[in-house]
């Protein structure tokens, strides 16, 4: 995940590939991740956690229906961790547009 740079910070999951960022298209793709928490059987979400500029732990909801493209330049340098488990993720990403 990383840290758009904006007033508030934005946090989202980064969907473009390594290879596909290393190219330096301009642009990628990205999942917004929302503070919070659902029961353990809500599907249509992908639990994630992270780290605060202010060094909280937090779980967070990647939510597969908030895609979208931004333009490289707009993601900050503040890596706060790796999405665990992302192929769940991605299967949600992907059942929406099957």
């Amino acid at each position: 995940m990383l840290a758009i740079k904006a007033p508030v910070a934005i946090h989202v999951a980064v969907l473009s590939g390594a290879a596909y960022l290393e190219a330096g298209k301009g642009r990628c793709v990205v999942c917004r991740v929302l503070p919070g928490a659902v029961p353990d059987d809500f599907t249509s979400v992908h639990r994630v956690t992270y780290r605060t500029a202010a060094g909280i732990d937090t779980i967070g909801l990647a939510v597969p229906d908030l895609i979208e493209w931004y333009p490289a330049s707009a993601l900050g340098e503040q890596v706060l961790g790796t999405v665990q488990n992302m192929s769940k993720l991605l299967a949600l990403v992907e059942a929406l547009f099957r």
